[in-house]
């Protein structure tokens, strides 16, 4: 068998997308995931539609100390996720305390982990 070698410092992660895991959010996607040209395109096609919205994702939002778990499992050095916009500012100039401190609750859990936090400030979806 090969063995690698990766040189001191290397990030070695996994990485995840806000709207697809964290579930329980209204945004521009979760609108055009429940619009009605959507839905009726997909059961057109014989698909249920509710197997193609987000909805509670694996509901990470509220579960996020059993994803942490998984990363220390897997021996992961390093965490990439985005943050979900419309949780931090649910309506144009209104920003929620509470979304703020989740996300930096998640920064200081990992770094606790000694898991390096990559951020990523915008992954498709708009409050």
């Amino acid at each position: 068998m090969v063995q690698l070698n990766f040189p001191t410092g290397f990030l070695w992660g996994v990485s995840t997308s806000a709207y697809q895991i964290e579930g329980d959010i209204t945004n521009d996607w979760s609108e055009w995931e429940h619009s009605p040209n959507r839905l009726a395109y997909l059961k057109r096609r014989g698909l249920n539609p509710h197997d193609f919205i987000c909805g509670k994702a694996c509901g990470s939002y509220y579960y996020f100390n059993r994803d942490l778990a998984c990363l220390k499992e897997l021996g992961v050095n390093a965490y990439r996720f985005s943050i979900e916009w419309a949780r931090i500012e649910p309506q144009p100039g209104k920003y929620s305390l509470i979304g703020i401190k989740y996300y930096q609750q998640i920064i200081k859990q990992l770094q606790v982990a000694e898991i390096e936090p990559l951020v990523t400030l915008w992954h498709w979806t708009n409050p």
